[in-house]
């Protein structure tokens, strides 16, 4: 069974041992915002076994364990994690607006958390 709510990706697998490759369908502005969890634990990128890789020239996009999973019945998390406290784009100035002004939209858009 999986579900996906917001920019969350949650699979509880049922297939065998070994399975490395999930998928993932939400929108992300840098791979560094991809968080994975195996059973509750967080995943370092990278690729050696017990990390994970972010593969996107494929569609959907996926996330590639280092190492398979042991069992059926894991629970793998797959997780945007974009911070709130720093903006993403720093703009600067342009013929009609200013640079203040666009990261003033920043802050007075509405942006609701994806996760509680």
């Amino acid at each position: 069974m999986s579900y996906t709510v917001g920019s969350t990706r949650v699979i509880n697998t049922t297939s065998a041992s070994g399975t490395t490759d999930f998928t993932f369908t939400f929108p992300y502005i840098k791979e560094a915002h991809i968080e994975v969890y195996n059973n509750y634990t967080k995943l370092n990128q990278g690729t050696t076994a017990g990390e994970y890789q972010v593969i996107t020239n494929v569609s959907p996009k996926l996330i590639r364990l280092g190492t398979g999973i042991p069992s059926a019945n894991v629970r793998i998390e797959i997780r945007r994690n974009s911070s709130l406290d720093s903006p993403l784009v720093d703009y600067a100035d342009g013929a009609t607006l200013t640079a203040n002004d666009l990261d003033c939209l920043l802050y007075t858009s509405p942006s609701p958390r994806d996760r509680g």
